[in-house]
């Protein structure tokens, strides 16, 4: 365990699946821990254990990331309490399956605000406080969809594409500022995804399933090594290179097939 000397990781998401792994994982490196969901109940059960297993603090923030002032009222609160974050974790994202016209307006809307605005805003937050200081590493959680058009996950993967480009080009900007950026994305992962996507039937709960550790460790790992980009699993490195080889209609097709109902 290192020394965190009062420093907090902030992880959004973290009553469950990505985001519980990765609040396991700051607190073994000794962070104190800033967690955020939508649910008191699961966010205190995951305090009541990273404290009993070790010896950081942890903070609950039960926020609904769909409302536009969420990440404004995290940031103010954490200055308040004089909360010093070193670590940003941007985890918090859920998918919708369907045709688009049959998915509501609210719903498209609300996801885009948790997996595309409630990231950017908390990292643009964030960024100016680490550059300043020279000191902060900021996990930005896309998913392969980003890297191809997905129908029957077109709001979702184009959410993903947008954190995706976000992510690699703020990396590069930092270069020599003390402060680094690192991408991890994703396959299909054994969470409460696929029963909140209402994926059941989508071809994709078909694929290679990673556990959650897995992936948390392998995105962690890789923002602690200060890289670019993460994409956990054999597998899913393949898919996201296939859009570069193939032309790009084909390669929609091949997305629409995929991820399209069985």
């Amino acid at each position: 365990m290192t020394k965190n000397n009062g420093k907090y990781a902030l992880i959004t998401g973290a009553s469950q699946g990505l985001g519980y792994e990765f609040a396991k994982l700051a607190a073994q490196d000794g962070y104190n821990l800033v967690i955020v969901s939508r649910t008191k109940k699961k966010l205190d059960k995951v305090k009541k254990e990273i404290e009993k297993n070790y010896n950081v603090k942890v903070k609950v923030l039960v926020k609904d990331l769909a409302k536009p002032s969420s990440a404004g009222e995290i940031f103010s609160s954490l200055k308040k309490d004089k909360i010093n974050v070193e670590m940003l974790i941007n985890n918090a994202g859920y998918a919708r399956f369907g045709l688009d016209h049959k998915i509501s307006l609210k719903d498209d809307l609300n996801l885009i605000h948790v997996d595309l605005m409630t990231p950017v805003k908390l990292t643009k937050l964030y960024l100016k406080l680490m550059v300043k200081k020279r000191s902060g590493m900021i996990l930005n959680v896309a998913s392969i969809a980003g890297f191809q058009p997905m129908p029957y996950f077109n709001s979702y993967g184009a959410s993903k594409s947008f954190i995706l480009n976000f992510s690699e080009a703020l990396y590069n900007e930092l270069k020599g500022t003390g402060v680094h950026v690192t991408c991890v994305c994703p396959g299909v992962t054994k969470t409460g995804f696929i029963k909140r996507a209402k994926m059941e039937k989508s071809r994709l709960t078909k694929q290679i399933i990673m556990k959650a550790s897995t992936v948390a460790k392998e995105g962690y790992r890789a923002m602690l090594k200060r890289k670019r980009l993460c994409v956990p699993g054999i597998h899913n490195k393949f898919l996201s290179i296939v859009h570069k080889i193939l032309p790009r209609p084909v390669a929609l097709r091949i997305s629409r097939f995929v991820s399209g109902p069985y």
